[in-house]
């Protein structure tokens, strides 16, 4: 069933996740610059003009671990949401959105209870999403001629008035597959998309461990092969960040 969002636009906000939390589920705040953008971990990025910056609440029903590893499947609509505009794009885990070794979207994910701020609020999932499409955020940040890309390197004539129907239709497909299939059906058709990559994780309160990425398991747990050749597993909730390596 084709969704109908309410949308709120602005020229310029802090961060869209701060209006998210006053609208209901079905609403997206959009805002053609951001300044001060936050991802995973609190970290800031560069949201310049020609971005697509976008917060989306959609209805979660409790309890809230019903909602875990919802941020996969939101990943996997988006890359078939890019593969129907002829971009082959991957899923970095967790979040992240790379064309090759270069990004292009980031994913947030944040549930809201019944009550905030001594009101009550329904219950939801805010899906926080910042992808390059016309910007160019190496102005700001020169080193990111390296590791980011945008929309139009690969459709020139890409706009974010272009690129918010589909993405806000790929979010709808992913919250509809989520509450039929759930978690384990999205792991199983990641697995098939996932390309094999050295990585390093970052462990809380642990060493680093590296290997080659194998998928998930239907835990969500990274599966990852040693040197050796052995497969291992690392709960996800241990890691802090994975970094790529050549």
């Amino acid at each position: 069933m084709e969704r109908q969002w309410t949308l709120h636009i602005h020229d310029e906000l802090p961060s869209t996740f701060d209006l998210a939390a006053t609208v209901p589920p079905w609403s997206a705040i959009v805002a053609r610059r951001q300044t001060r953008g936050r991802g995973r971990l609190g970290r800031s990025f560069v949201c310049d003009t020609g971005g697509l910056w976008l917060s989306a609440v959609l209805p979660a029903a409790p309890p809230p671990s019903r909602w875990q590893g919802f941020s996969l499947a939101v990943g996997e609509a988006l890359l078939d949401a890019l593969e129907s505009l002829g971009v082959s794009a991957r899923l970095r885990w967790p979040n992240d959105i790379m064309v090759g070794s270069r990004k292009l979207s980031g994913i947030l994910i944040e549930q809201r209870g019944p009550h905030e701020n001594g009101e009550s609020r329904d219950t939801a999932i805010c899906v926080g999403l910042g992808m390059n499409v016309s910007n160019e955020p190496w102005n700001a940040d020169p080193a990111l001629r390296e590791t980011a890309c945008r929309l139009a390197d690969f459709l020139p004539t890409a706009t974010v008035e272009s690129a918010l129907p589909p993405i806000l239709a790929a979010l709808a497909a992913a919250h509809e597959r989520f509450e039929r299939d759930g978690l384990e059906s999205i792991i199983a058709t990641l697995n098939k998309k996932w390309q094999p990559r050295r990585v390093t994780l970052a462990l809380y309160g642990e060493r680093d461990v590296s290997g080659i990425f194998q998928g998930l398991d239907a835990n969500g747990d990274l599966l990852l092969k040693n040197d050796v050749g052995n497969i291992f597993t690392v709960p996800h909730q241990n890691i802090q960040r994975l970094v790529e390596r050549p």
